[in-house]
């Protein structure tokens, strides 16, 4: 996969472009930075674990737009691949490429359900720490949710 992404994606969704000879003339200069910085605002593969870290829904839905994109020949764009020959993808790429946005978007899902499984245990344990007060007028307990905990006594001699 790495040599497909790095082939036809790299250049444009990454902060390793290689400028062609044609990006130090203006207005081509301009026009090719605009694309790039759109490129890699969209998907860039140099900060990929951060920006789906942030995000996941978002990144996994970006995967799936990408295949599609790739599928209908959106991408690499054709006037990219017209300068770039090599940048064009063979449908055993197009195959490669969506499944591995597919084992991609499904690891990222993985991680979602991760992310707020801890959140939702950090969150019952924080509930369950604060459900338990004292009275200290009485020094009895009160239990206001679904504990099996137990007040100390407010003395040795005091039950609970």
């Amino acid at each position: 996969m790495d040599t497909i992404l790095r082939r036809s994606c790299w250049n444009c969704h990454s902060n390793d472009t290689q400028w062609p000879w044609c990006s130090a003339v203006a207005p081509v200069k301009w026009l090719i930075a605009r694309d790039v910085d759109k490129a890699r605002k969209i998907m860039n593969f140099s900060s990929w674990t951060e920006q789906a870290g942030k995000k996941l829904q978002l990144a996994v839905g970006m995967l799936a737009a990408s295949c599609a994109d790739v599928n209908v020949g959106r991408m690499p764009k054709p006037e990219y691949v017209f300068l770039h020959s090599e940048a064009m993808l063979s449908e055993s790429d197009k195959k490669g490429f969506c499944d591995w946005t597919k084992r991609e978007g499904k690891r990222l899902l993985v991680l979602k359900r991760k992310q707020a499984d801890a959140v939702g245990w950090f969150l019952a344990v924080s509930e369950r720490r604060s459900v338990m007060d004292r009275d200290i007028s009485t020094g009895s307990c009160h239990i206001r949710a679904l504990t099996k905990s137990r007040c100390l006594p407010s003395s040795p001699t005091s039950a609970v």
